[in-house]
């Protein structure tokens, strides 16, 4: 008698997640806008890397919010004083708590990721970051992490550095860092 065909499936499934688990795994996070209580408009997307999938999906999450809380800040600290800024000022915390309810996590395995390479990142904006691209080496998924969160760190230090750049000036940079930023392995 041959085995159902549900049974092996049925069987099978727990091995395939928990070897899921042991491999690497991209994370993308969108937020899709403007909805009710958030005018942001677009698509906010972040990608993250992680040793698991669930470490690729929190820093995922965590890099969204950042992303969506700096562009609700630079919007509100731009309507400052202004009839804008009734609808600005709100969203400050409203926009965060929007993104997180609706806000979306796309995870894949990539077991590439485990390997040991040579890593690049990169922000191609001339007005937001003056510095070197950065280069690291060791597992993809760490290096890719780490040069994301250095680069974007450096992009905000370098535009405060600047004469005359207001806090709105530098929430603007964050968030294109955030969405912008160029991670790249070579093969």
């Amino acid at each position: 008698m041959s085995p159902r065909p549900w049974l092996v499936a049925a069987l099978l499934l727990p091995l395939s997640a928990a070897a899921d688990e042991k491999v690497p795994h991209r994370c993308e996070a969108v937020y899709m806008g403007p909805v009710e209580g958030c005018s942001l408009d677009g698509p906010w997307t972040v990608t993250s890397t992680g040793k698991t999938e669930a470490q690729a999906r929190k820093t995922a999450e965590a890099r969204l919010q950042r992303l969506i809380t700096a562009a609700a800040e630079a919007r509100a600290l731009q309507a400052a004083g202004t009839v804008a800024s009734i609808t600005t000022e709100p969203e400050r915390t409203a926009c965060p708590a929007v993104a997180a309810a609706q806000g979306r996590v796309y995870c894949t395995p990539d077991p590439e990721l485990a390997r040991s390479k040579i890593c690049f990142a990169s922000f191609d904006d001339a007005g937001c970051y003056g510095g070197m691209s950065l280069d690291y080496e060791g597992p993809a998924w760490k290096v890719l992490e780490r040069g994301a969160e250095e680069l974007c760190a450096a992009a905000e230090a370098w535009k405060r550095a600047q004469p005359g750049v207001t806090e709105a000036q530098v929430l603007q940079c964050t968030t294109r860092c955030l969405r912008e930023v160029r991670l790249r392995c070579a093969q």
